[in-house]
């Protein structure tokens, strides 16, 4: 069976998007936070894999009470990087592949999870690279360090990860581009892509 983790923190006010929050309130920032956990936790659960929301362990009560529902991975390590790639190898023991994805991308459909694990099947790697020089998606099949000196949340981890997968000669694949919200003009970017009855929709409204 394969899998896909959610990475997310709990959505509080001042603890999540706080660069959209510097313009649309902290608020404001964590209710549309909330909201795209929502529509994809809509759109993942029940599927051919199995959704894990991962998260801090100060936060796993709280999401725990929220979703009732979902089965959790507690994130190790002090970076981004380290919460990734202990996650990979983790959970790989137990699944076929895994799919990371951030909690930032509220349109993320089945087909492009099914896309990643379809790769996979040729491919060490998958990364799903986003507008704002990062990447919304990455993929494996057998835990792989290529996160070690990224520089994350600045534009560039795109570049620094492609470039030492290219380094260690690591076969991968790209998706499609998708736009990850970080910044109030990214909202305007997803507006039409949104189906109208989806939380995100319902609070931009």
């Amino acid at each position: 069976m394969n899998a896909l983790l959610i990475f997310s923190k709990y959505p509080s006010s001042g603890n999540v998007k706080t660069r959209l929050g510097q313009d649309l309130g902290m608020e404001f920032a964590a209710n549309l936070h909330a909201a795209f956990l929502q529509d994809l936790i809509k759109e993942h659960q029940e599927k051919d894999y199995l959704l894990l929301l991962a998260c801090p362990s100060k936060d796993k009560e709280a999401f725990e009470t929220l979703y009732t529902q979902l089965e959790f991975y507690e994130v190790r390590g002090s970076n981004l990087g380290d919460h990734m790639l202990f996650a990979f190898q983790d959970l790989l023991p137990n699944f076929e592949k895994i799919a990371i994805i951030g909690s930032d991308i509220p349109t993320l459909k089945t087909e492009r999870i099914h896309q990643a694990f379809s790769l996979l099947n040729n491919k060490d790697l998958v990364l799903g690279p986003d507008t704002g020089g990062g990447y919304y998606l990455v993929a494996m099949k057998e835990p792989l360090d290529i996160f070690s000196g990224i520089t994350f949340s600045q534009g560039i981890d795109f570049e620094q990860t492609t470039k030492k997968i290219k380094q260690q000669n690591t076969h991968y694949a790209l998706l499609p581009s998708e736009t990850d919200i970080d910044i109030k003009e990214d909202l305007t970017k997803i507006k039409n892509k949104l189906d109208p009855d989806s939380a995100t929709a319902r609070i931009l409204s």
